[in-house]
């Protein structure tokens, strides 16, 4: 498919000449404007991959004006075309980001290689900003908080998520430090941490986040580093660990409970003197608050047949009934067999 040219230019031979040289080339011309307001129209009309514009038109609006307006309403890549570029009109040129220079008069091979690089670059632009838009698209989904800050500790980038957790606005937190919502993040922490990101990779540490309302909550963070031109930035990944260390806390205190009720479940019967299942219950309520099934534990009534066994060794055991209700607890009288006569 032929890339799509169109020419700014109010010299018509000129125009004409540039026409003629790009359809020996193998582009499409798709019109040619001789100023800047119709430049601006055709552009926006007809979607053309790359303006060849001359700075020096005729009328209100100069080249460098229309190409600002095509550059921020079509984005389409401009290459600029003049014959006396100084340098005032060069700093004016360069702040619209302009893809190339073409000094009259130029060669047709010189037209061609600034064509293809600057609709080269112009793909390139397109890539990035479509890989940046996808960025941070998820970062602002996430539900992380992300941050962003340089050397000297001033955030330049967050997220929605770190918004939210601390109450402040975006606004509010790009012109905070670090410092400002984690003291222990001072400049030379900040500089010892990207060190370390850059000879180790990325580093997991746990801290203290201020909120706005001036309330803390623990966080955990992942932070790794990376060059943004030429800069060494740091990138947190705060994750805040209040319901996990909640659910910690819970966990040891059961762990506690359980270790008390440990402690206390083996007790021997007859050395607490608890002669019915109740009074079990009961003893076993004033150190712990855990709910007692009805009966003796299998320990404790080891313990009793153990002393009994100790206690009739070499003499008829008296045959006693223990039962789940306790040492009180009668058992039935089983019939006695009807006597004999022999």
């Amino acid at each position: 498919m032929k890339s799509r040219i169109q020419i700014v230019e109010d010299e018509m031979i000129v125009a004409s000449d540039i026409k003629s040289c790009l359809h020996t080339l193998g582009y499409e011309v798709t019109c040619i404007s001789d100023t800047g307001e119709s430049a601006v129209e055709q552009a926006a009309r007809d979607k053309p991959n790359l303006v060849l514009m001359d700075i020096m038109l005729k009328g209100e609006m100069d080249g460098i004006s229309a190409a600002r307006l095509i550059r921020e309403e079509s984005r389409i890549p401009v290459v600029y075309l003049t014959a006396n570029m100084d340098v005032a009109l060069l700093e004016r040129a360069k702040r619209t980001e302009p893809f190339g220079y073409l000094i009259k008069p130029f060669q047709e091979h010189e037209l061609m290689s600034t064509i293809e690089t600057a609709m080269y670059h112009h793909r390139m632009e397109i890539r990035l900003l479509e890989s940046e838009q996808r960025f941070r698209c998820l970062v602002e989904n996430a539900a992380d908080a992300f941050y962003v800050c340089d050397m000297d500790g001033h955030m330049v980038d967050v997220n929605v998520a770190a918004c939210d957790a601390l109450g402040y606005s975006c606004q509010e937190l790009l012109s905070m430090k670090v410092s400002d919502i984690n003291p222990e993040m001072t400049q030379e922490r900040i500089a010892a941490l990207l060190e370390q990101a850059l000879q180790e990779g990325p580093v997991t540490l746990s801290g203290q986040h201020a909120r706005k309302d001036s309330t803390n909550f623990p966080i955990e963070m992942r932070i790794t580093t990376f060059i943004l031109e030429g800069k060494p930035l740091l990138l947190a990944l705060a994750r805040d660990v209040s319901q996990h260390e909640h659910l910690v806390d819970e966990l040891r205190e059961a762990i506690r409970k359980v270790n008390t009720l440990k402690s206390i479940v083996p007790l021997c019967v007859l050395k607490k003197n608890l002669t019915s299942a109740g009074a079990i219950e009961e003893g076993i309520r004033a150190h712990h608050d855990t709910v007692m099934s009805k009966g003796v534990c299998p320990e404790c009534l080891n313990a009793f047949k153990r002393d009994i066994s100790k206690g009739t060794k070499g003499k008829s055991p008296e045959k006693k009934n223990y039962s789940p209700s306790g040492p009180d607890s009668q058992a039935p009288e089983q019939p006695q067999p009807p006597p004999r006569d022999f």
